[in-house]
């Protein structure tokens, strides 16, 4: 007799990480690393599946899945058993259950572009729209590629050389910096890693030192308080759209939440307790509740539209207008914007509205904050970074503001010094 259930590869991991199925049988297991994964925020390990929660909006789609995953496993182990196969080995039931999961006709595997394509798929309902973009432009570059270049993708020619190849490609005849270059590399590598535990191929060059994703810090823009203040003083009463949008970007420097948790916020996120208002909400990426004091700032804006908050925009659409916001606020200040490509370095100077999005926002909050020297783990509890270092790459604090920093310290102890004298 078999039993399933269903496991976490990563139970403590701060991402999604993969739900792997297990069939114990004749005193061994099979570990079937599924295609599904998930957030171990929204994972019931008691029932081993989502949770029923408007956090994770896709949980009965992804329970049918892994329903459909478990019945597959005691297919498999069950068919073998009345063929004849007293105690059927791991390999023969893993072999089974792949043949159930993913039937075909002439029982052909499939090849790299048509496996990346059952892959985008299967994320269809379990991921957001931006990124499923990035896989689908990852499958696009592949295939363009491969006319480009004239040369065989498949899982078999996967090496170094194509490593080397393609990403000079992106670079040279795409002009993609290395971080997006990265984005791209990051993905084939999770869809190699998907078709493998799948026994798709047994190629594993991409595993390689060298086969490396390429990342690079990178320079990214805030706005202090008398920008901030430069935004919201735009006059924008006869272009609605413009209005609303510069609006919610003034709140989100001042809450420091994510876009996507900002564009769920109703009436009745904002409570009062203890004589104070404050914003309750639970984050989406990290699940947890988080109180933000609400900044003046927000009182006016949220008295303008009567307790609610204007309409929010796609992302891609506010970070067209917030550009001409910003335009129009004087943000004029020139910024050097340092990449690399490759290895060659490159600087480009722009006025700093050609910079300004909606990242900009969490930003701003988390640096200014941390300027005026809010402890870092106050700002660290609404911003969700877990530890000091992912959150001091965050924020934006060149060598001068240091030095200032220090200064002021220096200054402090030395009053505190003769106060006490």
């Amino acid at each position: 007799m078999a039993t399933t259930s269903f496991v976490l590869r990563d139970p403590d991991a701060d991402e999604e990480t993969k739900v792997h199925l297990i069939v114990r049988f004749n005193n061994t297991r099979l570990v079937y690393p599924t295609e599904k994964k998930i957030h171990p925020l929204y994972w019931n390990p008691n029932n081993q599946r989502a949770r029923a929660t408007k956090q994770f909006p896709n949980h009965n789609e992804f329970n049918d899945r892994l329903t459909e995953i478990e019945q597959a496993g005691m297919t498999a182990y069950n068919g073998l058993l009345a063929e004849g196969f007293k105690k059927p080995a791991v390999e023969q039931v893993r072999e089974r259950l792949l043949s159930i999961l993913f039937p075909k006709g002439d029982n052909k595997k499939p090849t790299l572009f048509e496996f990346f394509e059952i892959y985008i798929k299967e994320y269809t309902n379990l991921q957001k729209e931006s990124s499923l973009k990035v896989k689908r432009t990852t499958l696009n570059h592949l295939q363009n590629y491969a006319k480009a270049r004239k040369r065989k993708v498949d899982f078999d020619t996967i090496n170094l050389d194509f490593y080397y190849d393609f990403t000079s490609y992106l670079m040279n005849d795409c002009g993609y910096f290395n971080n997006t270059v990265g984005k791209y590399i990051k993905t084939l590598k999770a869809v190699l890693n998907d078709a493998a535990e799948k026994d798709f191929h047994q190629n594993f060059a991409y595993k390689k030192k060298g086969f490396k994703t390429l990342n690079d810090e990178a320079d990214n823009i805030y706005l202090n308080e008398s920008e901030i203040d430069q935004m919201y003083n735009v006059y924008l009463a006869s272009q609605p759209k413009l209005d609303r949008v510069r609006d919610m970007f003034v709140i989100g420097c001042w809450v420091g939440l994510r876009y996507s948790d900002m564009a769920v916020l109703k009436a009745a996120h904002f409570i009062e307790e203890e004589g104070s208002r404050y914003i309750k909400i639970r984050t989406q990426k990290m699940y947890n509740d988080v109180y933000i004091p609400l900044h003046p700032m927000v009182e006016t804006i949220l008295k303008k539209y009567k307790g609610q908050l204007p309409r929010v925009l796609s992302n891609q659409k506010a970070n067209q207008y917030l550009k001409d916001i910003a335009k129009l606020a004087k943000l004029n200040s020139p910024v050097i914007i340092n990449r690399k490509r490759g290895t060659e370095r490159v600087s480009e100077c722009f006025e700093k509205w050609q910079l300004v999005s909606t990242h900009a926002q969490r930003r701003s909050f988390a640096t200014n904050l941390y300027l005026q020297g809010v402890p870092t783990i106050t700002i660290r509890a609404i911003t969700g970074h877990r530890t000091e270092k992912a959150f001091l790459s965050y924020i934006k604090v060149d060598s001068k503001q240091h030095a200032k920093l220090l200064k002021e310290h220096w200054n402090n102890q030395t009053r505190i010094t003769l106060e006490h004298a």
